[in-house]
């Protein structure tokens, strides 16, 4: 499932017809896949579904004296699991975990942070009930970007009287970290 559809992506362009519809479902399937591999939160073959609910069985982690841990993904919906070494782990005795963000902290009986060593295993889930606003308008900025493109499709810049405009990839990063960087996933190892 994509991120947008054809309907949103020609009112994004002021499209009434139907004649550039293929091209544009192409864009609104390829701005899905690009927003899924620049966050990170890609899974399987499936295009679209990098912020859907889903279940993380049995990640490990691999600690050594830390205090926080922050989990591959989020926001984190419930934790079904948590074990150090195999000695399950109490929330709110043995750690506190921020669901928004996806940090764990380790914590002693006192509540002060605790630094912990050993292999952690979390089962929990993550994801998104509804996909957010801005990953909509990330998909349908850079559909819109590569249309506006089409006919320069190949060149490097153009100079229209003293106007020189250049065409290069980093503009798709820039509308990328705009409006969909904080959902990029924190990189564990």
């Amino acid at each position: 499932m994509a991120y947008t559809d054809l309907a949103t992506m020609k009112a994004q362009l002021d499209i009434t017809d139907s004649g550039q519809d293929t091209i544009l479902a192409v864009y609104v399937s390829a701005a899905s896949a690009r927003c899924d591999s620049y966050t990170g939160r890609v899974y399987g073959d499936d295009i679209g579904e990098g912020f859907e609910q889903h279940t993380r069985t049995n990640d490990i982690f691999e600690l050594d004296d830390v205090s926080k841990l922050n989990l591959i993904e989020w926001p984190v919906i419930s934790i079904a699991s948590i074990s150090l070494d195999d000695e399950a782990l109490v929330s709110g005795t043995d750690y506190r975990i921020n669901l928004r963000t996806g940090v764990i902290t380790f914590q002693d009986s006192s509540n002060y942070q605790q630094r912990v060593s050993g292999v952690l295993k979390v089962t929990h889930d993550v994801g998104f009930e509804t996909i957010p606003g801005d990953v909509e308008l990330g998909c349908l900025r850079l559909g819109a970007y590569w249309f506006n493109r089409k006919a320069t499709e190949g060149l490097g810049s153009q100079l229209i009287g003293d106007l020189q405009e250049s065409f290069r990839r980093p503009e798709e990063v820039a509308i990328l970290h705009d409006t969909i960087g904080q959902y990029q996933l924190h990189s564990v190892g």
